[in-house]
């Protein structure tokens, strides 16, 4: 057992965890990547984007993601490999063009107001909800169920929605307006 101590007392500083957060103004569009675990998009009560992280795992990047705020774009990079992972949450204070991709988990995002989609899942599952209507939309599982309701595929709508999963489920929800209408 005591040979075992040493090796033991590596892993254990290698190994990471933590909760951070962000905040940035002026962020015009949103890119976030994870390896394993989950990343939601979603409207928060802020004038700001507010990012919170909660993972681990083994290595430096394990701990940390990578957050950057270069000319609008505000990205997220978790994508630490298989032996890291956590969650990772972005609060948008009003729609703006969004990139998410996930390896092994979920991602999801809502928006209240139209924007563009792009999002990806390599095993697991995307959730997305968007305001009801007319989007060019390009949606592709591989292997696994689609469900989309309340939104429609036309040619020349102004929103696009991209999404693919290769191994699990996409559903994409269109919602009515708070006030009942259409957007």
């Amino acid at each position: 057992m005591s040979r075992l101590a040493p090796v033991f007392a590596l892993f254990l500083a290698a190994c990471g965890g933590g909760d951070l957060s962000w905040s940035f103004a002026d962020v015009l569009a949103v890119d976030a990547g994870l390896s394993n675990g989950s990343v939601t998009v979603h409207p928060g009560i802020s004038d700001e984007v507010r990012v919170s992280w909660s993972g681990g795992g083994v290595g430096p990047r394990a701990i940390r993601p990578d957050v950057d705020l270069v000319d609008g774009v505000l990205t997220v990079d978790a994508m630490g490999g298989m032996m890291s992972g956590g969650e990772v949450i972005v609060e948008i204070p009003h729609a703006m063009p969004i990139r998410g991709r996930v390896e092994r988990g979920d991602l999801c995002i809502e928006v209240d107001e139209p924007a563009h989609i792009d999002a990806c899942v390599v095993a697991g599952g995307l959730y997305m909800a968007v305001p009801e209507g007319d989007y060019r939309l390009a949606l592709d599982v591989g292997a696994g169920d689609m469900t989309v309701e309340g939104v429609s595929h036309r040619d020349d709508a102004s929103h696009v929605i991209r999404g693919c999963v290769a191994a699990g489920d996409l559903s994409l929800y269109g919602e009515p307006s708070s006030d009942g209408g259409s957007w």
